[in-house]
């Protein structure tokens, strides 16, 4: 064990490459739930519309599928979108009903 490993496993990848797009993923993804999720929980906890309560259980419905089971059809979204093996293709398919309970029950 030598710090020599260190820098041949260090030269080994592109690490640069590899924190430009982990910041790119993790910054898309907050800023897509930060604006999505608390514009729809507010909107279920302050404003009276017609199916409200409907839209919110299918929000709660989603909580219940499993992630594995949307797999699949995910790939297959995706790749019609033309949008595998890119940073909005990773970032897409979020899951957003937990946070948005939260907010709904926080507002």
């Amino acid at each position: 064990m030598t710090l020599k490993n260190f820098a041949n496993a260090w030269q080994a990848a592109p690490f640069a490459r590899y924190l430009v797009n982990t910041v790119m993923l993790v910054t898309l993804i907050l800023a897509a739930q930060f604006v999505l999720c608390t514009l729809a929980a507010f909107a279920f906890a302050r404003l009276v519309f017609p199916g409200r309560d409907l839209l919110f259980a299918l929000v709660l419905l989603q909580l219940m599928v499993m992630p594995d089971v949307l797999l699949v059809e995910n790939y297959r979204t995706l790749a019609q979108l033309h949008l595998v093996d890119t940073i909005v293709g990773i970032a897409l398919p979020i899951s957003l009903g937990l946070r948005i309970f939260l907010l709904r029950q926080t507002f």
